[in-house]
């Protein structure tokens, strides 16, 4: 069975792009099983201009994928590319009908139901953590067994629409390869599409889950809330391996990297005792982080720190569930201390008063005089969210 990894066309304005760790980590997997799998990043060739925005972009897509000629296409989706990878989707059925086209990821596991009832194109849906639930299914369908047998997927049979129940989440992340970054260009050729952001930029998953619960976000539903992390040894085996790859800044991509504070103080120790010199990125909480973590990551090589505020309104803060965001004296002294501060505000919250919206508004703009840079992001209504309930 020749299989397909899809990251599929969706305009990058934001900022750098990196290797597609989700999908390269599903491969991994599969090739340690023995089996081929091939993967195509659709966001690197739109930056690259292998890939135009343009009227036919679908069609070009969908060229591309027909071209290695697969009998299972995986589209990795999101919330901002669910509209993009149904018309590929659409456009490869008209012309491979025999395809099996299947959805992954946190849009597609939350909507199973809802996208096999909308979208003929659309084979199957694979909910849930996809290192677990694909592999079953690819084993399956090379099998032809019933797919009643394979848990975290929706189908289609006897004219409805049957949703499998979920695994579980994996226990023991260390058991996963390290992701297949051999399946996509180098580390340099993507920081070359990343004119103006300068460093070649690798993403690196230390943990999953949160046990907060913010209305707005899915992370929890989705992962669980009970926060799991790959141990600091396996953590730093990446980074390592990344940096000799050319890798020259590191994100984490653990939303809450300092839940567990002796996991960073150890993290933070091997790469010190190791002498991995590589500027990285840390995501967490305000209420999770003090001067001497801050001064114990620093030294450890991290230079930007991104938090969510949420908002400038203490009424909102409360609305929004899960946001006690501590003491905000920290933020300057993670400035002080040499590290890039990034900070998220959230606009549109359903009770917001223009009041409240001018409160985060003058927060935003009070911290940018400071240097801290603010980011203002329109509240989005996601499935798997509180507030989409």
């Amino acid at each position: 069975m020749q299989i397909l990894l899809v990251f599929p066309p969706l305009l990058n304005l934001q900022g750098a792009i990196a290797p597609p760790l989700g999908i390269l980590s599903i491969a991994a997997v599969l090739e340690e099983q023995g089996r081929t799998v091939e993967v195509l990043d659709f966001v690197y060739l739109l930056s690259r201009g292998d890939l135009l925005p343009s009227p036919r972009i679908y069609e070009q897509a969908a060229a591309l994928i027909l071209e290695r000629q697969p009998d299972l296409i995986g589209f990795s989706t999101q919330c901002a590319s669910y509209p993009s990878s149904i018309q590929v989707a659409r456009r490869i059925k008209n012309e491979r009908p025999d395809s099996t086209v299947v959805f992954g990821g946190m849009n597609a596991s939350f909507l199973a139901r809802e996208t096999l009832e909308a979208f003929p194109e659309v084979d199957i849906v694979c909910g849930g953590e996809g290192e677990a639930v694909f592999p079953l299914l690819v084993q399956a369908l090379e099998q032809g067994a019933p797919l009643d047998q394979v848990g975290g997927i929706a189908y289609r049979a006897g004219g409805s629409v049957h949703v499998n129940a979920d695994p579980g989440a994996i226990s023991d992340l260390d058991r996963l390869p390290l992701p297949a970054y051999h399946l996509v260009p180098t580390l340099a050729e993507y920081a070359r599409c990343n004119e103006g952001f300068g460093m070649a930029e690798a993403l690196v998953e230390a943990g999953r889950g949160c046990p907060y619960s913010c209305m707005f976000c899915s992370i929890c539903n989705f992962f669980g809330q009970k926060a799991r992390t790959f141990s600091p040894e396996r953590v730093v085996e990446e980074v390592q391996w990344l940096v000799s790859m050319g890798a020259q800044s590191i994100y984490f991509t653990f939303d809450v990297l300092s839940l567990e504070r002796p996991f960073v103080e150890s993290l933070c120790r091997l790469l010190g005792e190791r002498e991995v010199s590589v500027h990285w990125v840390a995501r967490s909480r305000l209420d999770l982080v003090d001067e001497a973590l801050i001064d114990t990551m620093v030294a450890a090589g991290c230079r930007e720190m991104f938090f969510g505020l949420e908002s400038g309104s203490e009424r909102i803060l409360g609305a929004l569930r899960g946001k006690n965001i501590g003491e905000t004296k920290i933020i300057e002294y993670a400035r002080q201390s040499g590290v890039s501060v990034s900070l998220s505000f959230i606009i549109g919250h359903p009770q917001e008063t223009e009041e409240d919206l001018d409160q985060t508004l003058w927060c935003c703009l009070e911290y940018a005089a400071r240097e801290v840079m603010g980011v203002p992001l329109l509240l989005c209504t996601l499935p798997g969210t509180d507030l989409y309930r």
